[in-house]
């Protein structure tokens, strides 16, 4: 590595040219895929196991889910939970994406 900038200079991974646009996939896309795909499996194995005593990945689940529904019932009131299925994804997709940038190389 010639400098501490390089790990975010974009690289086209895979080059798609339909007519005269270009679909490429460069390395700034490839970790969100990535993390679309732990999101999907994650919302869904929480989903697919509930219990009456809860394990692991459904107590997790179930806090995250009760804090967002507090604070919005804190901050917006009754009439904001119907966006709760929106602030939930939106949460999670922040917080993974922010765990997943503290690796180094993780997203560029």
């Amino acid at each position: 590595m010639v400098s501490p900038l390089e790990q975010f200079d974009v690289i086209r991974l895979i080059n798609f040219h339909f007519f005269e646009y270009d679909f490429s996939i460069v390395n700034t896309i490839l970790p969100l895929f990535i993390f679309n795909i732990f999101a999907v499996c994650f919302c869904i194995g929480a989903k697919m196991h509930y219990k009456l005593i809860p394990d692991f990945w459904q107590v997790i689940f179930e806090f995250i889910f009760k804090f967002i529904s507090t604070l919005i019932l804190q901050q917006i009131g009754k009439q904001g939970i119907i966006y709760l299925p929106f602030f939930v994804t939106l949460f999670v997709f922040i917080l993974f994406c922010n765990l997943f940038s503290l690796v180094p190389f993780g997203i560029a």
